[in-house]
């Protein structure tokens, strides 16, 4: 997991959290399970289904992953104590290291995200019981919006840490058919290359190397969003993101509901507005492997590298569980889905806030008064709208502290959007202005500029090292004679 914060708009710092991980493989025991004949049938089985070839060294490799993977199946299954069935799928021949590149949620263990697009300006209220009075989702025992067909179809990341993309596409979908408007097909690519080294100080989504789902939602409300057909997911194979292309988007009417973190309670009634965007910890092999029942791991860690959608709950033999589509085909789970035990934050599926932009967007980068980018402050008020000074008066200017996000009445601000400018060239700037003043930044930090009080600032030795946001409102062109 990685959060970034941006020095200047040419010179980023990537600061690189090591999280605990668990490692499965130590409980499998050293003693083959099967018989080399039987493990080599399997795999011929397993090769000859998922279209598999190899030859040589790599054969040996893939083969002792497999006998690898096989085992901790068996183990697992024969445990009676055991609430779910695990089972071979196309990655049962991928290795540890091979597998963590299906993790790509990078969240702030301080900020990780919750988000439903949805198209009123309110949040909905709780339904309604026949006497009138409202009463609480949790009343009900069961939703899954599949039965609704407002959860599209199970699609397959393959080999690109790209799960943000494929958790904010997938919601986005949902919202929409749920809407009414019919049922789409967006592109995960266009989403990839084009939130790569932005948002968060530039640098907080890396394409196949993790991004974060919430501000990439925020991206697709903001500058719409291609169809699969238009620009179709190639990441899976290559492992790399491309460049952003100039393609036909579509722009969605709809705004990002929040769910505050910490309550399974919350979730749930939340839930009733549609499927939710939401993320928690995939990197175990019980996760891994993954078949059948009902996933109730106590051991599951709570640190957050993967987005998933969550898209019902429901009961089984008086066990709650969660469901939620995954990213990784059809193969693994249960047809692509999951359930996960409720009421347990398992494998830390509640760990998720956000209020205002304090400790948003790239996994922390704005700090109250310890500053912030501006260009992500724009996206958030696009987003999620503005409350007037009157409403929401000025104050860290004497307290020097950031507060706590209150909930007043914010305007929605239609149509705007936010049009970029490219940097390393005035004339380009020059050119940009005739739409507006443009928010700029510049280096503010030396005594000249302190004390200044009129005339042409002209100092070479100015530093070109970002530190401070202005608006830049006129600009004055000498034209001279020959």
């Amino acid at each position: 997991m990685c959060y970034t914060a941006s020095k200047d708009l040419q010179d980023f710092t990537f600061i690189v959290v090591s999280l605990s991980q668990q490692n499965e493989q130590q409980n499998i025991i050293s003693i083959p399970l099967l018989t080399e004949l039987e493990y080599t049938l399997r795999f011929t089985d397993w090769t000859l289904k998922y279209g598999k070839i190899y030859i040589g060294p790599e054969y040996i490799k893939r083969l002792r992953n497999f006998k690898s993977t096989l085992d901790f199946i068996i183990q697992s299954n024969n445990n009676p104590n055991s609430t779910i069935t695990l089972g071979l799928n196309e990655f049962s021949d991928w290795s540890d290291e091979e597998k963590k590149s299906l993790l790509g949620a990078m969240i702030s263990p301080n900020r990780t995200s919750i988000g439903i697009p949805f198209i009123d300006d309110e949040i909905p209220s709780p339904p309604v019981s026949k006497s009138g009075t409202s009463r609480s989702l949790l009343s009900t025992n069961y939703i899954d919006w599949r039965t609704h067909s407002a959860v599209t179809s199970v699609k397959n990341q393959a080999s690109c840490g790209s799960c943000y993309a494929f958790s904010a596409i997938a919601v986005i979908e949902s919202a929409l058919f749920k809407r009414g408007t019919g049922s789409f097909d967006f592109s995960e690519q266009d989403a990839i290359d084009c939130t790569y080294g932005r948002y968060g100080g530039g640098g907080f989504n890396f394409g196949c190397s993790g991004g974060d789902p919430a501000t990439t939602i925020q991206h697709i409300l903001v500058n719409g969003q291609a169809s699969e057909v238009d620009y179709p997911y190639t990441s899976g194979n290559t492992r790399i993101h491309g460049p952003c292309k100039n393609v036909q988007r579509n722009r969605l009417n709809l705004n990002l509901l929040r769910v505050q973190r910490g309550s399974e309670d919350t979730l749930a009634n939340a839930l009733a507005t549609g499927p939710i965007a939401v993320t928690l910890n995939a990197e175990n092999n019980e996760f891994y492997n993954y078949a059948g029942g009902i996933y109730n791991n106590a051991a599951c860690s709570t640190s957050i590298n993967h987005a998933v959608l969550l898209v019902g709950y429901g009961q089984a033999n008086g066990v709650e569980y969660w469901i939620i589509k995954n990213s990784w085909g059809t193969s693994w789970g249960e047809n692509g889905f999951m359930r996960i035990a409720k009421g347990y934050n398992r494998c830390g599926i509640v760990s998720a806030e956000i209020d205002c932009t304090f400790g948003k967007y790239g996994g922390g980068f704005n700090f109250g008064c310890g500053g912030g980018d501006p260009a992500t402050t724009i996206q958030h008020i696009l987003v999620n709208g503005q409350a007037s000074e009157v409403y929401y008066p000025y104050t860290s200017g004497t307290s020097r502290l950031h507060g706590s996000c209150r909930s007043v009445k914010r305007n929605n601000l239609g149509n705007l959007r936010l049009i970029r400018v490219q940097r390393g060239s005035e004339d380009t700037l020059a050119n940009a202005f005739v739409n507006g003043p443009i928010v700029v930044t510049l280096n503010g930090e030396n005594q000249e500029f302190y004390n200044y009080a009129g005339g042409i600032y002209n100092n070479a030795a100015s530093s070109t090292r970002i530190n401070h946001a202005v608006l830049l409102v006129y600009i004055s062109v000498a034209i001279t004679q020959g």
